[in-house]
């Protein structure tokens, strides 16, 4: 007896130098077989010990699969994955795993009629080109301002969730591929028209009236992005740009979209780039933190809290909730760390990423 156990352990002991390993990743979130109404999931759960990188691999129905990556600290893991509607099949695998895990998710759309629509507002001339650092940046509004709804979409059924209400979440206008619909809007001005408005409130308010005539929906709130957000060289100042959300509008100005990713695989990238924004020709609107990663946090977080707005919700006291300075923090739903060029990373705990607090959530 005590030889067959010596043999085996031995056994295990080479199988394991031999680069193997009977671990695998394990998902804390989901449960496989579950189904999900939402087309963007965040996995999060724990890898092998010493794991430093994860891979993942998703097969929708006769889908070519697609390769992500999650991010990987102390032990634990986040991942975004696209679900193509019906079953999809998430493999996970870390540099440590042996056979990697499957996960079995089924994507139901979401068919409650209420609905939120995405607006790429242009002045009356049709430009739909928006505010850049520099030429090389390019025009994809359609994909980040899609890429964006998809994400702040999952930020919300996963908080819902966390808080006991189920991944409630709210339902986005897409196409019969799922893919959401950006819609190209002509305002009824030129751009001069909306800068040498008296205030912001008129501009959402003339704004506002223009879509309801336009496009009328009784089940919509639209989320509108204004194409013509120019800063001024001579004096600084940012026009129409503002961030104002209720009743069935959430308005925003687009200067600070150069920042925001324009695909779901890319937006870790997104909030873990640590370059310094050249507030030039754009705007810098990060809370001080003065990084593409942070202008991205903080933007993409001020657009949820202000669509929040439009739900019904009022601000809150809670610091990490959307609905105050929490989504400074929005970044923290995909990342570990908040980085900072020249310095060594600081990872933050859980109980400090951006949320929506019990009292918003309910």
């Amino acid at each position: 007896m005590k030889q067959s156990v010596f043999f085996l352990n031995a056994f295990l002991v080479s199988w394991a130098g031999a680069g193997w390993a009977v671990a695998a990743p394990v998902v804390e979130n989901y449960k496989t077989q579950e189904v999900v109404r939402h087309g963007v999931v965040l996995l999060r759960g724990t890898v092998e010990p010493g794991a430093e990188k994860l891979t993942l691999r998703t097969a929708a129905g006769t889908a070519k699969p697609l390769e992500s990556a999650g991010l990987v600290h102390d032990g634990k893991f986040k991942a975004l994955v696209e679900l193509g509607e019906g079953d999809n099949t998430v493999e996970l695998k870390s540099e440590k795993s042996g056979l990697p895990l499957k996960l079995k998710l089924t994507f139901k759309p979401i068919t409650n009629p209420y609905y939120v629509r995405l607006i790429w507002l242009t002045d009356s001339t049709g430009n739909t080109d928006y505010a850049v650092p520099d030429a090389t940046t390019p025009q994809n509004y359609e994909a980040r301002l899609a890429t964006a709804a998809r994400l702040m979409q999952s930020f919300t059924a996963e908080r819902m969730q966390e808080l006991g209400y189920g991944r409630r979440t709210f339902n986005l206008e897409t196409d019969r591929a799922g893919k959401p619909v950006v819609h190209v809007v002509k305002a009824p001005h030129e751009a001069s028209y909306y800068y040498n408005l008296g205030n912001d409130n008129q501009m959402w308010g003339e704004i506002g009236q223009f879509l309801n005539v336009r496009m009328p929906d009784p089940k919509v709130k639209n989320l509108v992005l204004m194409s013509f957000t120019r800063k001024d060289p001579a004096t600084g100042r940012m026009k129409a740009h503002t961030a104002l959300g209720g009743g069935n509008l959430g308005l925003f100005g687009s200067a600070s979209m150069f920042s925001w990713p324009d695909s779901i695989a890319t937006v870790p990238a997104a909030f873990l780039d640590d370059r310094k924004v050249d507030p030039t020709n754009v705007h810098e609107d990060s809370a001080g933190r003065g990084l593409y990663w942070a202008v991205a946090s903080t933007t993409l977080g001020a657009t949820l809290h202000e669509m929040g707005h439009t739900f019904g919700l009022p601000h809150c006291r809670d610091g990490r909730c959307i609905m105050t300075r929490g989504f400074d923090r929005l970044n923290r739903f995909v990342t570990f760390t908040d980085p900072f060029p020249g310095r060594p990373p600081e990872y933050f705990p859980a109980n400090e990423e951006a949320w929506f607090a019990p009292v918003s959530a309910s």
